[in-house]
């Protein structure tokens, strides 16, 4: 989780970003633009490159149910505007769905459309050693979500079946 409770970069003590900046790892991203400034995160993309950055939600129970109250490991959570936090304001996670991560980091980082489906999609994969997807190609499983133009689904395809259609 780039930058996330980590000590700010720092022109003098870069630190944990400064590291994960520079070194050859790959960074995870939580692009709801509410964890990560999107500046920050187009600096992260440009400075890692397309294929050391891979897209997360840190979603959690909330996602998708709107605002109003929640819960997360016994501690009360309230969404509002699109956050969720605890009762002192701090960020309890995310309520980011991946499509949506997708349209924000495509936005935010200027990149092509393709770029921003590859840190969703190949980079996850290959960074967890699953060679059988990532990518449509002969061989590998067939696991893909279609959008329209607004980043809204479709269909949602597993090992070539459909199991979610609008």
């Amino acid at each position: 989780h780039l930058y996330n409770a980590m000590s700010p970069l720092h022109h003098r003590r870069p630190g944990l970003v400064g590291a994960a900046l520079t070194q050859p790892v790959t960074c995870e991203l939580i692009a709801d633009g509410i964890h990560i400034h999107p500046a920050a995160l187009c600096l992260a993309v440009r400075a890692k490159g397309l294929d050391k950055i891979v897209l997360i939600t840190d979603s959690m129970r909330a996602c998708l149910l709107g605002e109003g109250e929640s819960e997360l490991g016994g501690q009360q959570v309230f969404v509002k505007d699109g956050r969720a936090t605890l009762a002192d304001g701090t960020l309890a996670g995310s309520i980011l769905t991946m499509e949506k991560a997708v349209q924000n980091i495509w936005r935010f980082a200027h990149l092509t459309l393709p770029q921003a489906v590859q840190l969703a999609t190949l980079n996850p994969a290959r960074e967890l050693g699953l060679t059988d997807r990532g990518t449509l190609e002969p061989g590998k499983r067939a696991d893909f979500t279609m959008f329209d133009d607004d980043f809204h689904i479709l269909q949602t395809y597993k090992k070539g079946t459909c199991i979610f259609q609008k």
